[in-house]
């Protein structure tokens, strides 16, 4: 869903009409909804001085929202942020993109002021357009969120925050897949080409894949405890909170296991280093006695055996006796 919609329940019905690119606030002060049980106003893509004016028509201070609307994506890490006062609640959400750097792609603001409901997005975002289409259908999911909404408009914030934590929880089961892949190929195929840089990245990937969800849990469960929620949406945001929180834990015992795969990965190849150097010693000292008689024959002095006829039987004899005593001597003490 793009543009400008108004959703609200008038008369006892749930009306749906669209807004005018050019004119928006004065729409929401327009006859048809001035009666409205609730409000819930959806702008994408809309210029800070309509979002401004938006909220002036509503009764909110322009200028603070709209400073505060710039100010999340700067103060902000992760994806959740909230703030409220005397006009209401403003929580802020962003939702990450896809890649390991899982930057934030976009982001909805849900001004949660009296009976009204303003969303302003720069984006698409997950699940909002069916909840209005299933509004102005009044099917039956439709008519259960109408009547959620009469009770508490605030019931809105936990639904539309409910895909970021499936995201987060979708992907924890994408790292704890890879983490055991991983494992696996540490026990079984240990050589594996680029196997270390596997570790670092999952490593890496689980820290930003933290710092990215962890404000958001901390923004539920703020918003859980703000004046003014209702009671079905406070259980719903602190549901929400207890979900992501789980999701976050097993991140962290997922990046605590990599630690230890690292180290395990790290012994393995120092092990089979040292399996390598003992292999090479040992083919070094075996042949260290013949590279001796060798040497000792091999000196451009007068030696006795040089006239010798059977001198090169004799040096070839003597190498394969002492490389095989010295073979017998290593087998015996287990060094083979």
């Amino acid at each position: 869903m793009s543009g400008r919609v108004l959703v609200a329940r008038a008369d006892g019905r749930v009306v749906r009409r669209p807004l005018p690119r050019e004119g928006a606030a004065r729409a929401l002060t327009a006859a048809g909804d001035g009666e409205a049980r609730w409000r819930w106003v959806d702008l994408a893509r809309a210029p800070a001085a309509e979002v401004a004016a938006c909220l002036a028509a509503l009764g909110l201070p322009g200028g603070a929202l709209a400073a505060a609307l710039g100010a999340v994506g700067r103060e902000s890490d992760g994806c959740g942020w909230l703030a409220w006062g005397t006009w209401g609640t403003h929580l802020a959400l962003g939702l990450p993109g896809p890649g390991p750097a899982y930057e934030i792609r976009f982001s909805l603001h849900v001004i949660l002021a009296g009976r009204t409901v303003l969303t302003v997005r720069d984006g698409p975002w997950p699940d909002l357009a069916r909840l209005v289409r299933a509004l102005a259908r009044q099917d039956a999911e439709g008519k259960a969120l109408a009547a959620e909404l009469d009770e508490d408009p605030c019931v809105l914030a936990p639904l539309l925050a409910l895909p970021l934590v499936d995201r987060a929880r979708r992907a924890t089961r994408d790292v704890v897949d890879r983490g055991e892949r991983i494992a696996r190929d540490i026990v079984h195929r240990p050589a594996r080409h680029g196997l270390w840089n596997a570790i670092l990245r999952e490593r890496r990937d689980l820290l930003r894949l933290r710092r990215r969800y962890a404000p958001l849990g901390r923004t539920l469960a703020a918003l859980a405890d703000v004046p003014g929620v209702g009671r079905r949406a406070r259980e719903r945001l602190r549901e929400l909170a207890d979900r992501l929180g789980d999701s976050l834990d097993t991140m962290d015992m997922v990046r605590e296991g990599m630690s230890s795969t690292a180290e395990a990965y790290a012994s393995i190849q120092s092990n089979e280093i040292n399996r390598v150097m003992k292999a090479l010693t040992l083919v070094s000292v075996l042949f260290l006695p013949a590279t001796l008689i060798a040497s000792i024959y091999g000196m451009n002095f007068r030696i006795p055996e040089v006239g010798w006829p059977g001198g090169y039987a004799y040096s070839l004899t003597m190498m394969a006796v002492v490389t095989g005593a010295l073979l017998a001597y290593l087998r015996r003490h287990g060094w083979l």
